[in-house]
Protein backbone atom coordinates (compact mmCIF):
# COMPACT_ATOMS: atom_id res chain seq x y z
CA UNK A 1 0.00 0.00 0.00
CA UNK A 2 1.47 3.36 -0.72
CA UNK A 3 -0.21 6.33 1.08
CA UNK A 4 -0.42 10.10 -0.03
CA UNK A 5 -1.29 12.13 3.07
CA UNK A 6 -2.59 15.31 1.27
CA UNK A 7 -2.13 17.31 -1.61
CA UNK A 8 1.20 18.95 0.23
CA UNK A 9 2.85 15.41 -0.80
CA UNK A 10 3.91 15.61 -4.19
CA UNK A 11 2.04 13.35 -7.09
CA UNK A 12 5.44 11.34 -7.77
CA UNK A 13 4.43 8.32 -5.53
CA UNK A 14 8.43 7.88 -4.45
CA UNK A 15 7.59 10.71 -2.18
CA UNK A 16 4.72 8.62 -0.77
CA UNK A 17 4.65 6.39 2.53
CA UNK A 18 5.04 3.17 2.19
CA UNK A 19 2.35 1.26 4.45
CA UNK A 20 3.21 -1.94 3.26
CA UNK A 21 2.93 -4.51 6.71
CA UNK A 22 6.03 -5.87 5.74
CA UNK A 23 8.07 -2.68 5.30
CA UNK A 24 6.73 -1.05 8.74
CA UNK A 25 7.15 -3.85 11.38
CA UNK A 26 3.63 -5.97 10.77
CA UNK A 27 5.44 -9.52 11.34
CA UNK A 28 3.65 -10.52 8.48
CA UNK A 29 2.76 -9.96 4.95
CA UNK A 30 -1.33 -9.19 4.05
CA UNK A 31 -2.61 -9.03 0.23
CA UNK A 32 -5.63 -6.28 0.49
CA UNK A 33 -7.84 -7.06 -2.13
CA UNK A 34 -10.39 -4.14 -2.20
CA UNK A 35 -9.92 -0.82 0.26
CA UNK A 36 -12.39 1.97 0.95
CA UNK A 37 -12.25 5.44 3.12
CA UNK A 38 -14.84 6.38 5.23
CA UNK A 39 -15.07 9.16 7.63
CA UNK A 40 -11.36 9.88 7.25
CA UNK A 41 -10.14 5.88 7.92
CA UNK A 42 -9.52 2.92 5.75
CA UNK A 43 -11.19 -0.30 5.43
CA UNK A 44 -9.90 -3.10 3.61
CA UNK A 45 -10.52 -6.78 2.78
CA UNK A 46 -8.63 -9.61 1.27
CA UNK A 47 -6.18 -12.58 2.24
CA UNK A 48 -4.89 -15.10 -0.33
CA UNK A 49 -5.97 -18.62 -1.70
CA UNK A 50 -4.04 -20.44 0.88
CA UNK A 51 -5.37 -18.43 3.79
CA UNK A 52 -8.62 -17.65 5.74
CA UNK A 53 -10.44 -14.52 4.62
CA UNK A 54 -9.02 -11.18 6.12
CA UNK A 55 -10.69 -7.62 7.10
CA UNK A 56 -8.52 -4.77 8.07
CA UNK A 57 -10.14 -2.02 9.97
CA UNK A 58 -9.20 1.01 11.71
CA UNK A 59 -7.64 0.84 14.62
CA UNK A 60 -8.59 3.40 17.34
CA UNK A 61 -4.77 3.66 18.72
CA UNK A 62 -2.95 3.79 15.72
CA UNK A 63 -1.45 7.03 14.34
CA UNK A 64 -1.64 6.78 11.02
CA UNK A 65 -5.28 5.95 9.47
CA UNK A 66 -3.05 2.92 6.95
CA UNK A 67 -2.11 1.56 10.44
CA UNK A 68 -5.06 -0.91 10.52
CA UNK A 69 -6.35 -3.80 12.59
CA UNK A 70 -6.35 -7.09 10.76
CA UNK A 71 -9.53 -9.39 11.61
CA UNK A 72 -9.99 -13.11 10.05
CA UNK A 73 -13.32 -14.08 9.29
CA UNK A 74 -13.54 -18.10 9.37
CA UNK A 75 -11.58 -20.60 9.37
CA UNK A 76 -11.98 -21.55 5.29
CA UNK A 77 -9.00 -20.88 2.92
CA UNK A 78 -10.59 -18.27 0.59
CA UNK A 79 -10.63 -14.21 -0.11
CA UNK A 80 -12.86 -11.71 0.05
CA UNK A 81 -12.59 -9.50 -3.02
CA UNK A 82 -15.14 -6.50 -2.50
CA UNK A 83 -16.24 -4.25 0.29
CA UNK A 84 -18.50 -1.52 1.02
CA UNK A 85 -19.08 1.11 3.63
CA UNK A 86 -22.46 2.57 3.83
CA UNK A 87 -23.39 5.71 5.66
CA UNK A 88 -23.93 4.78 8.76
CA UNK A 89 -20.58 2.66 8.74
CA UNK A 90 -22.08 -0.91 8.86
CA UNK A 91 -19.45 -2.89 6.66
CA UNK A 92 -20.40 -5.36 3.98
CA UNK A 93 -17.79 -7.58 2.59
CA UNK A 94 -17.90 -10.54 -0.14
CA UNK A 95 -15.67 -13.11 -1.91
CA UNK A 96 -15.32 -17.13 -2.51
CA UNK A 97 -14.95 -19.91 0.24
CA UNK A 98 -11.96 -22.06 -2.08
CA UNK A 99 -12.80 -25.45 0.20
CA UNK A 100 -16.40 -24.91 -1.00
CA UNK A 101 -16.23 -22.91 -3.94
CA UNK A 102 -19.13 -21.28 -2.83
CA UNK A 103 -19.67 -17.36 -2.72
CA UNK A 104 -19.73 -15.57 0.67
CA UNK A 105 -21.08 -12.58 2.37
CA UNK A 106 -19.89 -11.41 5.46
CA UNK A 107 -22.01 -8.39 6.98
CA UNK A 108 -21.10 -6.67 10.39
CA UNK A 109 -22.88 -6.34 13.53
CA UNK A 110 -22.43 -4.15 16.86
CA UNK A 111 -18.76 -5.17 17.31
CA UNK A 112 -16.78 -5.81 13.80
CA UNK A 113 -13.71 -6.63 15.57
CA UNK A 114 -14.90 -9.61 16.63
CA UNK A 115 -14.58 -12.34 14.05
CA UNK A 116 -17.89 -14.25 15.83
CA UNK A 117 -19.98 -10.90 15.42
CA UNK A 118 -20.23 -10.95 11.66
CA UNK A 119 -23.60 -12.11 9.72
CA UNK A 120 -22.30 -14.54 7.18
CA UNK A 121 -24.43 -15.45 4.31
CA UNK A 122 -23.22 -18.70 2.11
CA UNK A 123 -24.50 -17.94 -1.40
CA UNK A 124 -24.70 -22.09 -1.79
CA UNK A 125 -27.87 -21.54 0.32
CA UNK A 126 -29.42 -20.26 -3.05
CA UNK A 127 -27.39 -22.55 -5.61
CA UNK A 128 -26.23 -25.65 -3.75
CA UNK A 129 -24.65 -27.49 -6.65
CA UNK A 130 -23.64 -24.33 -8.24
CA UNK A 131 -19.80 -22.41 -7.91
CA UNK A 132 -19.75 -19.43 -7.00
CA UNK A 133 -17.61 -15.74 -6.92
CA UNK A 134 -18.96 -12.68 -5.39
CA UNK A 135 -16.92 -10.40 -7.02
CA UNK A 136 -18.41 -6.86 -5.19
CA UNK A 137 -20.65 -5.83 -2.63
CA UNK A 138 -22.42 -2.53 -2.02
CA UNK A 139 -25.25 -1.19 0.48
CA UNK A 140 -27.19 1.54 1.67
CA UNK A 141 -29.44 1.34 4.63
CA UNK A 142 -31.07 -1.87 4.58
CA UNK A 143 -30.68 -3.09 1.12
CA UNK A 144 -27.32 -5.01 0.11
CA UNK A 145 -26.21 -6.18 -3.60
CA UNK A 146 -23.85 -8.55 -4.45
CA UNK A 147 -22.37 -9.30 -7.73
CA UNK A 148 -20.37 -11.80 -9.15
CA UNK A 149 -20.31 -14.81 -11.59
CA UNK A 150 -20.32 -18.39 -12.13
CA UNK A 151 -16.75 -19.34 -12.30
CA UNK A 152 -17.13 -21.89 -14.47
CA UNK A 153 -19.18 -20.25 -17.37
CA UNK A 154 -18.76 -16.40 -16.08
CA UNK A 155 -22.41 -16.46 -16.04
CA UNK A 156 -23.41 -13.26 -14.44
CA UNK A 157 -24.32 -13.60 -10.64
CA UNK A 158 -26.18 -10.69 -8.97
CA UNK A 159 -28.21 -10.82 -5.39
CA UNK A 160 -30.36 -8.03 -3.12
CA UNK A 161 -31.14 -8.57 0.00
CA UNK A 162 -33.31 -6.14 2.15
CA UNK A 163 -32.80 -7.21 5.39
CA UNK A 164 -29.63 -6.35 6.11
CA UNK A 165 -27.82 -9.85 4.88
CA UNK A 166 -30.28 -12.34 6.38
CA UNK A 167 -31.40 -13.33 2.98
CA UNK A 168 -30.26 -12.63 -0.41
CA UNK A 169 -32.86 -12.74 -3.55
CA UNK A 170 -31.43 -13.62 -7.21
CA UNK A 171 -32.46 -10.75 -9.26
CA UNK A 172 -29.49 -11.79 -11.94
CA UNK A 173 -30.39 -9.78 -15.11
CA UNK A 174 -29.50 -10.96 -18.91
CA UNK A 175 -25.72 -9.58 -18.85
CA UNK A 176 -23.18 -11.06 -21.26
CA UNK A 177 -20.03 -11.82 -18.56
CA UNK A 178 -19.43 -11.68 -15.16
CA UNK A 179 -20.66 -8.43 -13.20
CA UNK A 180 -18.09 -7.15 -10.72
CA UNK A 181 -19.11 -3.96 -9.71
CA UNK A 182 -22.13 -1.95 -7.57
CA UNK A 183 -23.05 1.07 -6.16
CA UNK A 184 -26.80 1.36 -4.05
CA UNK A 185 -28.67 4.74 -3.95
CA UNK A 186 -30.25 6.18 -1.11
CA UNK A 187 -33.97 5.22 -2.81
CA UNK A 188 -33.00 1.35 -2.71
CA UNK A 189 -32.36 2.12 -6.72
CA UNK A 190 -28.84 0.40 -7.75
CA UNK A 191 -26.39 0.13 -10.98
CA UNK A 192 -23.90 -2.55 -11.45
CA UNK A 193 -21.47 -3.29 -13.98
CA UNK A 194 -19.24 -6.27 -15.50
CA UNK A 195 -17.86 -7.79 -18.63
CA UNK A 196 -17.98 -6.85 -21.88
CA UNK A 197 -19.00 -3.28 -21.05
CA UNK A 198 -21.86 -3.96 -19.13
CA UNK A 199 -23.73 -1.77 -17.21
CA UNK A 200 -27.75 -1.65 -15.65
CA UNK A 201 -30.01 -0.16 -13.31
CA UNK A 202 -32.34 -1.23 -10.90
CA UNK A 203 -35.19 1.16 -9.97
CA UNK A 204 -37.45 0.23 -7.72
CA UNK A 205 -41.22 0.37 -9.03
Amino acid sequence: MLYRKDDSVGANPLSWVNASYWANGGGKSYQILDLEEHGGKFYGCGATISEPPMMFLPNPSASEPWQMSVVQLGSFSGEMWGIDVDPSGGVVVGGVNQDTHRGMIYVSQANPSDPADWQAFDVGQLFPSAATWIRGVCTNGSRIVAVGEYPKTSDPLLLVSDDGGKTFTDMTPSAPDALSECVVYPSGAFTVAGGEGFVGSYVPG
